[in-house]
């Protein structure tokens, strides 16, 4: 995850939109847009609406609001980045490792536990789309490939992407066409 930009803490909620896609944080955002609204509503075109002192509180309030929700961001941002550093990193190494040695198991639980923190995290599931071809799977490699092309993030292993679409398609094909007999030979 690169450095949040520092205008997307101007807007309650777009913080944990732009880092996580979070339902949590669009409520939040939706829900001060429509505080924003209905205030500028009653302040600049229905004045008679509220009073002069009550308009000045909620304004007050909404300032309050809105500055806090700021704070709140950026530490719950900073303690994601905290739990999702060095232990995410050593966690997904360790996945390579087992992917390389071969052991299928092992690796496919670390990336299923990697997915699971971050349903977003396109390097985990492009490899275990991967390991899923290699083992077989080829319904949950696949559909796991057009999962993964919904995100924005995959845009930066479009072509990694495209040419493990192009191996499964391959696998699928040399399975087929091989004789009932000779799996259970080799």
């Amino acid at each position: 995850m690169g450095r949040m930009p520092i205008a997307a803490y101007l807007w309650p909620g777009l913080p944990m939109i732009l880092a996580t896609g979070s339902w949590w944080g669009l409520a939040w955002a939706v829900g001060f847009a429509i505080f924003v609204y209905l205030l500028l509503f009653a302040i600049l075109w229905w004045p008679e609406l509220l009073s002069y002192h009550t308009r000045n509180g909620i304004g007050l309030a909404a300032l309050v609001f809105w500055s806090g929700s700021a704070v709140v961001s950026a530490r719950a941002l900073r303690q994601r980045v905290v739990a999702d550093g060095a232990a995410g990193e050593a966690t997904f190494a360790d996945a390579t490792i087992h992917y390389l040695r071969g052991e299928w198991f092992e690796a496919e639980c670390i990336l299923v536990e990697l997915l699971r923190r971050n349903h977003r995290d396109v390097d985990a599931g492009l490899m275990l789309a991967t390991l899923w071809r290699h083992t077989g799977h080829f319904f949950e490699a696949e559909s796991q490939l057009k999962r993964l092309q919904l995100f924005d993030e995959s845009r930066k292993w479009a072509m990694e992407i495209y040419q493990e679409k192009r191996r499964l398609d391959l696998a699928k094909a040399n399975t087929k066409n091989e004789p009932v007999g000779a799996a259970e030979a080799a």
